[in-house]
């Protein structure tokens, strides 16, 4: 389902959402404490935990959006003080997300860097990722700020909108929302007016499958290729297969 016009997302569901998640997070709360004495690995309070986290992190990013914009109301004034605070709010959310999920979830994360990484300096960077599992995507786009050092301009699809901090800080940012009924050759000039605008710190984070990886949906795609009569692309496809 398309997001709602930009009026509706501002000054409707922005709104809304603030009370809204504050008690959905009560409520998950509540639910992770009933239900510690369940299980011995307690699967349920701590997915409970994490999803009441993301609520109040997603909430406090609209209000701190909120508080930016009433700072600087006029657009014309706003200089590199607000594209830096809008990364800063990028970096602290996504910190405290992944800071949570190694105790919560079980969350690790192992970088394996090439002697490389002492090059790449003084130009924008282009990261193809590959979606393995929720969240992975906030994880890749911390290491780049962490890590790196780099802002991620991020593709993304424009059903993430409905999540009203994403939509709101990420529109603020250099981001390329794709909607899912787009033509494709709309689709490449769309990512390419995002990446015309790089700084030389910049690093674009595209995702090119556009969804989770697993075998199946690997040999799903396999056998599109054969049934469209295209058994070259099937061939290079099977000599890839963790893409």
């Amino acid at each position: 389902m398309r997001p709602p016009p930009l009026l509706v997302r501002r000054a409707v569901i922005d709104v809304v959402w603030v009370p809204l998640a504050a008690a959905l997070a009560v409520l998950a709360t509540i639910l992770a404490l009933v239900t510690v004495p369940l299980g011995r690995r307690r699967r349920v309070p701590r997915l409970t935990l994490m999803a009441a986290l993301y609520l109040l992190v997603d909430a406090a990013l609209v209000v701190s959006c909120a508080a930016l914009w009433v700072r600087h109301p006029d657009p014309r004034r706003r200089g590199r003080s607000w594209a830096d605070a809008h990364e800063h709010l990028l970096h602290r959310a996504l910190a405290l997300l992944i800071a949570a999920a190694g105790p919560l979830l079980g969350f690790r994360m192992q970088v394996e860097e090439t002697p490389a990484r002492g090059r790449l300096a003084g130009r924008p960077l282009l990261v193809l990722a590959r979606h393995g599992g929720p969240g992975d995507s906030f994880a890749i786009a911390e290491l780049l700020l962490s890590r790196y050092q780099r802002r991620p301009v991020i593709v993304l699809k424009e059903v993430l909108r409905w999540d009203p901090g994403l939509d709101l800080l990420l529109s603020r940012m250099p981001s390329c929302f794709l909607p899912a009924r787009a033509s494709g050759r709309d689709l490449p000039a769309r990512v390419a007016e995002a990446a015309a605008s790089l700084a030389e710190t910049d690093a674009i984070l595209i995702f090119p499958e556009g969804g989770n990886w697993t075998p199946r949906r690997h040999l799903r795609a396999l056998d599109r290729l054969r049934d469209r009569g295209r058994p070259a692309a099937a061939a290079r496809a099977a000599a890839n297969p963790h893409v």
